[in-house]
């Protein structure tokens, strides 16, 4: 991975953990479960499965010694909000609109004089991968703890 890489694509370990499927009406297999997991601001080169020698992330090494790993990949945007919407869309910032960080971005005084801030949104008529994977009959769980990921902002 390259080293000035943006500190979120560092970290993001994309990693789906496949059963043996069901079998859709067409013949299909479909994974059973599909994990993603996206962490902002973790080096790569301080996890044991990107060739760290010590073991920094047990849970994370066990897991990833049984999914699929994805280690070359390239990130839209050095903030984390851009990324993970284009992450969850598929499109680029410029498409989806989310283009700052901290999930507001400052646009103009109120007449009183005080900052009106407009949340950093994904648009409506995108659909997000947990939609997509939702409308295909998977149960979607999303878990965060960042402020750049959230309902709010789609």
């Amino acid at each position: 991975m390259h080293a000035t890489l943006a500190p979120l694509l560092a970290g993001v370990l994309l990693l789906a953990g496949c059963g043996t499927g069901a079998e859709s009406e067409e013949g299909e297999r479909k994974p059973s479960r599909v994990i993603l997991v996206v962490l902002d601001t973790l080096r790569a080169d301080h996890l044991t499965t990107y060739g760290c020698e010590r073991l920094t992330a047990p849970f994370l090494s066990s897991f990833a010694s049984r999914s699929a790993i994805f280690d070359d990949a390239w990130a839209p945007s050095s903030w984390t909000a851009p990324s993970t919407a284009s992450l969850f869309t598929g499109v680029y910032p410029r498409q989806h609109g989310v283009t700052a960080g901290y999930g507001v971005t400052r646009q103009s005084k109120t007449s009183n004089g005080e900052d009106s801030f407009a949340i950093n949104r994904i648009p409506s008529t995108l659909q997000t991968l947990p939609q997509i994977l939702h409308d295909e009959g998977f149960q979607t769980y999303g878990v965060a703890d960042n402020p750049n990921v959230c309902a709010a902002e789609g």
